[in-house]
């Protein structure tokens, strides 16, 4: 049974698998890979005056490039050497030339009426490439257990080492 909104899809030519393909991202059956990262360098970008461009080391042994338009949050030099958390499977994107992989996470609030950005950084001993793991997520959310206490008592976030078997716990 066709619902009203699917309708109005269908007339304006749109589907749901039309518009996850259409947005560059990902399709139902993809997953976001979370991934630490280590800043090697970080550099304001010419003729931008919010873009940093950031040299990432993800574990792969190749450096990885990310623009973030976060200049006015943070200068280049402040961030170096610190651990950060990227989306790494996002296709790459051009921005005032420079192709950027991937995407780095943030969290943003208002606080007397001005915005704040921090990005979101992990403890150093986090080592480059580790994929993020958010067990027992899918389950709450799936089960509509939905109030902080359920929440703190059942999630877990989980860091793995690129390639091993091991995880370690942090809460």
């Amino acid at each position: 049974m066709k619902t009203m909104k699917t309708e109005n899809k269908e007339a304006r030519g749109e589907s749901e698998g039309k518009a996850e393909e259409a947005s560059g991202f990902f399709t139902s059956n993809e997953k976001i890979d979370f991934r630490a990262v280590k800043v090697k360098d970080c550099k304001a970008v010419p003729k931008s005056k919010k873009l940093l461009q950031f040299t990432l080391d993800d574990g792969t042994g190749t450096d990885r490039t990310i623009l973030s338009g976060i200049h006015a949050y943070y200068e280049p030099e402040e961030l170096i050497g610190k651990t950060l958390i990227a989306i790494t499977n996002l296709p790459p994107r051009p921005m005032m030339g420079i192709e950027s992989c991937g995407m780095l996470l943030s969290a943003v609030n208002e606080r007397n009426g001005e915005e704040e950005l921090h990005l979101l950084m992990v403890d150093n001993h986090i080592p480059e490439g580790a994929k993020l793991y958010f067990k027992h997520l899918k389950m709450i959310i799936e089960r509509g257990m939905s109030t902080q206490r359920k929440l703190r008592r059942h999630a877990s976030l989980f860091v793995g080492e690129k390639g091993g078997n091991e995880e370690e716990r942090i809460e």
